[in-house]
């Protein structure tokens, strides 16, 4: 168990072989190596990192949602915990970006009613590809190679299919019982927590 005196929300955690991020506003990171002591660092970019929501690492890549008034994807590379450097900075086309979510090459941001997908096969030259809108608030994101989940509050999961890297098509929903909050995906089950309770799906399709 490991606790630090923020004084705030902790948005969100990803985790990496031997590094915690933590998404507080600022980046949080924390040494993982020997788990029975976990410890706290200051990384050399504590004060370049701000409004800092969104966090997913993958091969020594930290994937970065910024929120703030110039919303951005942030690639970082932390392969050397003593020099994390900044890979790219890629503006959002409009709106912020809260959440963050990776697999393969393809990078897909949320926030509010909006998506947003970039190709980051190159992470120094990630493409915005395009956008997709809901009509109720987007709650969290998870992304497979073949779809694209997103907890879309009272109208629960919204399944999109996103083999076109240039299209999102609608291929699913289902309206859990309560607001959809959170939601991770397991072996072709997706696990969606709302404010009623815990569920576990099938993807069928």
């Amino acid at each position: 168990r490991y606790g630090g005196d923020w004084g705030g929300w902790v948005f969100d955690i990803a985790v990496g072989d031997d590094v915690a991020l933590l998404a507080f506003g600022r980046l949080i990171a924390i040494d993982i190596l020997d788990i029975n002591e976990p410890w706290e660092f200051e990384h050399n970019l504590n004060d370049e990192l701000r409004n800092i929501t969104g966090v997913e690492i993958v091969n020594n890549m930290a994937y970065l949602a910024n929120s703030g008034n110039n919303a951005e994807l942030i690639i970082v590379d932390i392969s050397d915990l003593n020099n994390f450097e900044v890979v790219s900075r890629t503006e959002g086309p409009f709106g912020s970006m809260k959440f963050v979510t990776v697999s393969g090459d393809y990078a897909v941001l949320g926030s509010d009613r909006y998506v947003f997908r970039f190709d980051v096969g190159d992470p120094e030259n990630p493409e915005y590809l395009g956008a997709y809108v809901t009509e109720d608030l987007i709650r969290d994101i998870a992304l497979s190679e073949q779809f694209l989940y997103l907890a879309v509050s009272e109208d629960g999961v919204l399944m999109l299919d996103i083999s076109d890297p240039e299209d999102f098509i609608e291929a699913g929903f289902y309206n859990t019982d309560g607001k959809a909050w959170d939601i991770e995906l397991g072996h072709n089950i997706i696990i969606v927590a709302d404010d009623t309770n815990v569920g576990i799906y099938e993807n069928t399709l």
